[in-house]
């Protein structure tokens, strides 16, 4: 039996948070057992299914997220405590910065004697960016020997923390059977929102913040009303700029064309119900909600800030993020006339990107690290 450690700073309903479930639903308990260790969260829906499948999850600051250095500083010393009583053999460490290497580095004074160090981002938020510029440098220089293996979820989010060391990109994977389109479940969502089957429906699936530059959203909603467009944007998530962005729709008169939902662990009936998945992120990895959004067969607009490995399907396009949304307003609207892509589940399975199938690989190389391939 093979035990794992996973660590994340962070717990919510993220992509790093998707990653680590779909991981663990597939892990084979003959073979695996696993624990997940969190420095903060703010979502606790997934524990009873953790359980269930044999793991556990601990949070040193459950419900509330503390200071940079605190949560640095305390975090490294919980994770120790964690992994003394725990005696793993692999820690799978994920990150979005180099701080990551430091956590690799205590698992190595505890005896772990495999330590992954996964990249999940392709650069840090503006936030306190002196602070975390200085500690992501000062992790990768003095700790990244402690690292035995690297992983990102992909290629750029490779370079962003190895350089040019040497790293296995494992795709975001996800039950690509689940996201596929259900004309049945659009209707009901639609009618539930209140959206009319000949309203262009666009927006996206997750946090409502700077980094998905939410806010740019509902200027694009200006822009197609503007231009006469019967547009409706909605945003399933939470985040800093919920109230903000509520706010400005209301000074705008869009209120009535505004809809947000709050998290849930089931996002298909919203992909159903979308016309257009729109992605004017500052920054991303590997976004789960892109691919999610193509095995639904939704037509995608991303920024040019969106890794180009997210159009899996060659179905998406790329936009500059810039002043003028004209752009953005008219790509939407040429991408609501394409339809969906029906073929996108197929070519998902064809390209990788099977939960299922990347678990399984994934085992194979845990095994294969522990010499036991």
């Amino acid at each position: 039996m093979i035990r794992i450690a996973f660590y994340l700073e962070s717990w919510g309903q993220g992509g790093i948070e998707t990653f680590v479930m779909n991981t663990v639903r597939f892990l084979d308990p003959q073979r695996f057992h696993f624990d997940i260790f969190c420095v903060h969260d703010r979502y606790d829906g997934y524990d009873a299914e953790i359980r269930a499948l044999g793991g556990t999850r601990v949070t040193l600051f459950k419900g509330f997220r503390p200071g940079l250095v605190r949560r640095t500083l305390s975090g490294l010393t919980a994770w120790s405590d964690f992994l003394s009583k725990g005696h793993y053999d692999i820690a799978h460490i994920n990150t979005m910065n180099g701080v990551g290497f430091a956590y690799a580095y205590v698992a190595s004074n505890n005896g772990v004697p495999v330590r992954i160090v996964h990249s999940h981002n392709t650069k840090f938020g503006s936030g306190n960016r002196l602070a975390k510029t200085v500690v992501h440098n000062a992790g990768k220089e003095l700790f990244s020997k402690y690292a035995t293996d690297n992983l990102a979820c992909s290629a750029d989010a490779g370079r962003y923390l190895f350089d040019e060391d040497p790293c296995m990109v494992l795709p975001n994977a996800i039950n690509i059977d689940e996201y596929r389109y259900s004309p049945e479940s659009r209707s009901r969502v639609r009618d539930g929102l209140g959206v009319s089957e000949s309203t262009l429906l666009f927006g996206n699936i997750g946090r409502i913040n700077n980094i998905k530059n939410s806010t740019y959203q509902l200027r694009v909603l200006e822009t197609l009303i503007k231009h006469g467009v019967d547009a409706k944007l909605l945003f399933v998530g939470s985040g800093e700029l919920v109230e903000e962005i509520r706010r400005q729709s209301h000074d705008l008169e869009m209120a009535d064309r505004l809809l947000i939902q709050k998290p849930t662990q089931d996002v298909c009936p919203y992909y159903n119900a979308l016309d257009v998945f729109s992605l004017p992120s500052l920054y991303e990895g590997m976004p789960f909600s892109a691919i999610e959004a193509q095995a639904s067969g939704l037509p995608c607009v991303y920024s040019t800030n969106v890794p180009k490995e997210i159009d899996i399907t060659d179905t998406g396009r790329f936009l500059e993020i810039s002043d003028d949304v004209e752009g953005w307003a008219k790509a939407i609207v040429r991408a609501y006339g394409k339809g969906r892509f029906n073929d996108n589940p197929r070519l998902l399975e064809e390209r990788g990107y099977s939960a299922e199938a990347n678990a399984e690989l994934l085992m194979q190389h845990y095994e294969k690290l522990m010499g036991r391939a």
